[in-house]
């Protein structure tokens, strides 16, 4: 009877073969096997950070729910059909990563609050192969797991062409501006307690989220983008009904979340507690704006 390796000796051997030759590098599923673990099952929600997966072939592989901190994923293949020669019972399957915490963002509170958090290293699934084919080939699980396993600070993706959201915590903030600064229909301060937790999108939707959703038939509108170019870039020229009525609908249904606890807009408080960060300046990044933080004006100080 084989022994079961314990999870040091899993890495090391990952490890061995991420360093070996392209033929056992992407001979993942064998290696997984010897290990004594299904791949299927073998690898959710466990701790894989800083492993590299690079060059390795990972379809049919579920890394649902597991840490994947710093993980490199350079040139890996996620889709089967990506490869003609690769046939097993993984045939037309593709890798899971279904709340993953790819990365996650370390707020120390002896830390100045105007200071950003420290984030971690990004799993690089981006890098994949076959990563354009990978987020055609997904289609979403029988059941989304539940999201109690993703920390505060937790980056994750539902989808690989979904957004990039973060886990945030609950707290409370104070609403307004104090007297002798902003207008005055901004006073009097009031503290607002957000008493749960939640997700936001890490950056603004992207051109490649938007125009994804556009090749799907998700959304009619296709926006211009004003010569800045597209890609990674925030969607612009799109306008409210075109989010709520489009964008957000598609998303939702693709990914098979109900009505209401999808995704949305963030209530006008939810954003403003999100950009506030816990600072109490005028600004969540100091008292004053000089065209080092935003381009406003060339010599100006706000």
């Amino acid at each position: 009877m084989a022994k079961r390796l314990t999870r040091a000796e899993i890495s090391n051997r990952i490890a061995s073969v991420a360093t070996a030759k392209d033929q056992l590098r992407s001979d993942f599923v064998a290696l997984a096997r010897r290990a004594g673990m299904d791949p299927a099952s073998g690898f959710k929600f466990e701790n894989w950070s800083a492993v590299s997966f690079a060059g390795m072939r990972l379809a049919g592989f579920d890394f649902t729910g597991a840490r994947l901190h710093d993980c490199d994923f350079s040139r890996c293949v996620l889709c089967s059909g990506f490869s003609a020669e690769f046939s097993s019972e993984f045939a037309k399957t593709v890798a899971r990563f279904d709340q993953a915490e790819l990365g996650r963002v370390i707020h120390d509170p002896d830390r100045d609050p105007t200071l950003p958090g420290i984030v971690t290293p990004v799993a690089n699934l981006r890098d994949a192969a076959d990563w354009e084919a990978y987020r055609r080939a997904w289609t979403r699980p029988e059941s989304w797991p539940d999201d109690g396993h993703l920390p505060i600070g937790a980056i994750f993706q539902d989808a690989p062409f979904a957004p990039e959201m973060i886990v945030v915590p609950p707290g409370r903030y104070l609403r307004g501006s104090p007297d002798g600064e902003g207008d005055e229909h901004e006073r009097p301060q009031r503290e607002v307690t957000i008493d749960y937790r939640f997700a936001v999108g890490r950056f603004p939707v992207t051109f490649e989220e938007w125009d994804f959703a556009v090749e799907a038939g998700g959304v009619e509108h296709k926006p211009e983008d004003s010569g800045w170019g597209r890609g990674r870039r925030p969607v612009m020229n799109v306008s409210w009904d075109d989010i709520v009525d489009g964008y957000l609908p598609w998303l939702n249904e693709r990914l098979g979340l109900p009505n209401g606890s999808g995704y949305r807009l963030l209530t006008e408080s939810e954003w403003e507690y999100c950009c506030r960060a816990s600072t109490e300046t005028a600004y969540s990044f100091g008292d004053t704006i000089t065209k080092e933080q935003a381009q406003f004006g060339a010599d100006e100080i706000a």
